[in-house]
């Protein structure tokens, strides 16, 4: 049984009144206190974010997820917001890539037997293709959600490939005039027509490529990647350090049978020389801006661990495929005001770096009450000394 939550925290409401005019009024309660559910509950599931508001019909909110919304508009809303509170003095990169969302449901709808990028195994669940705007400003939102199905569990649905739902969620990404350059994608979304697709938009591309690819050097013989990669030595490569990490890299010209003049770029992070990682660019840009992008791509892999963390992008139990859709794009709503939050409040002791503590933080107000905090702020060692307790700890439990 969820602690029942006092208050809706100030800050995360006056984001949320940016929604208003789009829901009805029982449509807007439900709304924001599933966003606030998902960011402050312990416990993500529908039952939990509905117990936290009281003795509240839960089947109301059930309702609500399985209505008929245009996500596509409140999604359009959302992105509307966050061109509202960020500033972007250059074009950033959209980073598209895909996570498997676990489940034990058998008869979800849009479920299926998916390979996990991180097992590599086939596990049943929703196999979602997510995009993520970055760029050197450090501005970074979530710009669209799809569940992939695959064409043999297709049946009142049109299928849609991987590379196909990327497109989607580029083209959405212009529509929405969102500053985007360049296309970062893992090897999973290679090939001429996908590559021919992003230049047809006028966008440079980032694109992983599998060690097999075949590449030639000023027009010379053609040899698989792999190949390549053993005749460089530690050498050969350069560095660039980015938040205490230190990253490998090569850059070399080469050419792709159907893809033409590219750049070819070797990376590996120091301590996982393993994992070596090969892509393929066209940007006229410094290596080392080039590397600098390349870097941002893992912030996908933050953005995916984030949401299943603090924002129960896996802990959903919705059995409709449309009630999956429509707490999927909560979730969205939820990171995004979260980030939007970050910059917004002011903290002792310093500011909320993470999207944990932002959350932590958001569910002291949200359980404790406006009232609590300001007499705890009258004592401030005291205050300071519950924050590092409770927020600027990992995992901390209010």
């Amino acid at each position: 049984m969820s602690l029942p939550i006092v208050c809706i925290p100030p800050t995360l409401n006056k984001l949320l009144e940016h929604y208003r005019e789009f829901f009805t009024k029982p449509q807007f309660r439900h709304f924001k206190r599933l966003v606030t559910g998902l960011i402050v509950s312990e416990n993500k599931t529908l039952q939990e974010v509905n117990d936290g508001f009281g003795k509240t019909n839960q089947s109301n909110l059930n309702r609500f997820v399985n209505s008929n919304l245009s996500i596509d508009d409140l999604n359009s809303l959302r992105l509307k917001q966050v061109k509202q509170h960020l500033s972007f003095k250059r074009k950033g990169a959209l980073i598209i890539d895909e996570s498997l969302l676990h489940k034990t449901g058998r008869k979800m709808e849009l479920a299926g037997i998916h390979r996990s990028g991180i097992t590599k195994k086939l596990e049943w669940g929703h196999m979602t293709v997510n995009s993520l705007y970055v760029d050197l400003q450090k501005n970074e939102f979530p710009v669209k959600t799809d569940i992939y199905v695959r064409q043999k569990d297709c049946k009142n649905r049109e299928f849609l490939t991987k590379r196909q739902l990327a497109i989607k969620q580029i083209d959405t990404a212009l529509r929405e005039k969102l500053p985007i350059g360049v296309v970062i994608v893992d090897a999973g979304y290679e090939g001429e027509e996908f590559t021919r697709e992003i230049k047809a938009r006028w966008l440079d591309f980032i694109i992983g490529i599998r060690v097999s690819t075949k590449i030639s050097f000023e027009r010379g013989k053609r040899i698989a990647v792999e190949e390549y990669l053993t005749r460089i030595t530690d050498d050969d490569f350069d560095y660039l350090i980015d938040e205490g990490q230190a990253y490998f890299y090569r850059i070399a010209k080469v050419s792709i049978r159907g893809i033409g003049a590219v750049k070819l770029v070797i990376s590996y992070a120091e301590g996982d020389e393993e994992n070596i990682r090969c892509y393929i660019t066209n940007l006229d840009e410094t290596d080392e801006i080039i590397i600098n992008l390349l870097v941002k791509r893992w912030r996908i892999e933050c953005y995916h661990r984030d949401a299943k963390q603090h924002l129960g992008l896996e802990a959903y139990q919705v059995r409709k495929g449309r009630g999956m859709q429509v707490v999927a794009l909560a979730i969205l709503t939820a990171y995004t005001l979260v980030i939007l939050a970050k910059r917004i409040l002011k903290v002792p002791i310093r500011q909320l770096r993470t999207v944990g503590e932002v959350c932590r933080y958001l569910k002291l107000i949200a359980y404790k009450g406006i009232s609590w905090i300001k007499a705890k702020l009258r004592n401030p060692m005291e205050f300071v000394k519950m924050l590092r307790k409770l927020v600027f700890v990992k995992n901390a439990k209010v």
